[in-house]
């Protein structure tokens, strides 16, 4: 189960999302480091008969040298590993959380099938009349009880467990 809320659990994905973009923006980081090389062309014609009389090309080469930027690169990767770092704790975080809820969902959910299972050997076995009612009575709190147990469990992981009894893994 806690398998099935890490896959589908929309902040934990979103947060493997968010993983990725900070090691991107690290990376885009590191690399304002290095000279970068632009290249451009344009051609412009003008008159509106063929052959065109006159021409006009353009070339561009632009090249970027950061030779000193008061070593704020230093500064701005340093921002973005923490930030990072900031983040994975958040995700971490995140874990612990729904483990607890998909833990505690869980028993909550297995409590109420249980005492559904023993309320239904109780009402197989010959009873009277009064206790009967009772035991129906119990059934009936004990059925909602774990209907909404099952729904939270199927909240705490983020997906049907018909869905996920059915194969269904979209």
């Amino acid at each position: 189960c806690i398998a099935w809320g890490f896959q589908y659990r929309p902040e934990l994905r979103q947060s493997q999302f968010q993983e990725t973009i900070d090691n991107l923006r690290i990376a885009l980081s590191i690399a304002e480091r290095y000279p970068t090389l632009t290249l451009g062309g344009n051609y412009e014609w003008t008159g509106n008969q063929l052959p065109l009389e006159r021409a006009n090309w353009n070339a561009t080469m632009n090249l970027n040298v950061p030779l000193f930027d008061g070593l704020a690169f230093w500064s701005r990767i340093l921002q973005r590993r923490h930030q990072a770092r900031e983040k994975k704790i958040h995700k971490a975080s995140a874990e612990d959380q729904v483990r607890l809820e998909i833990r505690e969902a869980l028993l909550d959910y297995q409590f109420w099938r249980a005492q559904l299972s023993a309320l239904n050997e109780q009402l197989s076995s010959p009873v009277e009349p009064a206790r009967k009612l009772t035991i129906t009575h119990a059934k009936i709190d004990a059925l909602y009880n774990a209907l909404v147990s099952q729904a939270m469990l199927e909240w705490a992981m983020g997906k049907s467990l018909k869905e996920l009894a059915n194969g269904d893994n979209r």
